[in-house]
């Protein structure tokens, strides 16, 4: 009796040991995970976002570990009313990405920047504000939908006060509506950028730029070689995908997407992220085509994306913090 007792209680082990490697998207031969976050600006400028750090809390409790983490954009309030204050609210969380040992990527959005002072400041800190990598059997491709808008305009259009944690109050200074604010489409070296590497043209993008934190949540600091490409993934800040687009929707008047991109996506096994939409809203999170889009807004939400891929499959399952 008491053998068999043993046998069981070593199966339960062993399953509940097989459950957690599951659960947890540990980088194997045949699958790996990454976690995807949008909005995770807090409504200060000396202060994370509460549910930012809960996510990554989230993320080491249940041991999930993904391969690496990518911010869809909104990940600070920006608009600054001189750079050194805009540096200075980044660099909180680059320092708080090195002492947790997150490997980070980051999408702009319109609070990220919105000049071309600012754009070479971002790109010092994080990485180009777009680029390609390629990891396992993926693509990766980060895309920025605020170039055109910080090539025009070369002021501080519309700024925040310098409002402290501390402070109860969140006035703001309006002036004029911020340019950048619903994006811009994606044209011109970016469009060709994306079709090249979409169809496997030889470009320095495809070698990948690292960013400048390059401390991996564990692992080593070299991504491995490429046999075949099976799933794309791609990411941008503003819903230039939104299903209203096809529709003129005002925001999007001037917006590309799916007279230009969408169908060269078609039979790519492309995943989208967006990151200035809940995951609950129907036009930002839907197939077309065989394309998935999706996404997040982790500061409204609540919530973020584990993605595991898969040799034959992609999941793409939505955590919520606070369960």
């Amino acid at each position: 009796m008491k053998h068999y007792l043993f046998i069981l209680m070593l199966l339960f082990f062993v399953a509940a040991g097989c459950s957690s490697e599951q659960r947890s998207g540990t980088d194997h031969d045949d699958i790996f995970s990454f976690v995807v976050m949008g909005h995770i600006r807090s409504d200060f400028q000396d202060q994370l976002s509460p549910a930012f750090l809960k996510a990554v809390r989230r993320i080491k409790n249940d041991n999930l570990r993904p391969r690496f983490i990518v911010l869809l954009g909104d990940s600070i309030i920006g608009y600054h009313s001189n750079i050194e204050d805009y540096k200075k609210e980044w660099l909180l969380l680059k320092n708080y990405c090195r002492k947790e040992k997150l490997q980070v990527f980051v999408v702009p959005g319109n609070h990220d920047y919105s000049t071309e002072e600012e754009r070479k400041n971002f790109e010092e800190i994080w990485n180009k504000t777009y680029f390609s990598f390629k990891y396992k059997n993926s693509k990766f491709l980060i895309l920025d939908s605020n170039l055109d808008w910080s090539k025009k305009w070369s002021q501080r259009h519309f700024q925040f006060t310098d409002v402290p944690a501390t402070s109860t109050s969140t006035d703001f200074l309006w002036g004029t509506a911020p340019y950048n604010m619903f994006g811009s489409p994606i044209t011109g070296d970016q469009l060709a950028f994306l079709k090249n590497t979409l169809h496997n043209k030889d470009n320095m993008e495809l070698r990948g730029v690292l960013p400048a934190n390059r401390d991996f949540y564990y692992g080593d600091n070299d991504y491995p070689a490429i046999k075949d490409i099976q799933y794309n993934f791609i990411f941008v800040h503003h819903i230039l995908f939104s299903s209203d687009t096809e529709k003129g929707m005002p925001n999007y008047n001037n917006n590309n997407w799916f007279a230009e991109i969408h169908p060269m996506l078609i039979g790519k096994n492309v995943y989208v992220f967006g990151g200035d939409a809940p995951h609950t809203s129907e036009q930002a999170n839907y197939s077309k085509d065989g394309v998935t889009y999706a996404s997040s807004f982790t500061s409204g939400d609540d919530a973020f994306y584990l993605v595991r891929v898969y040799k034959d499959k992609v999941d793409v399952e939505t955590i919520k913090i606070n369960h």
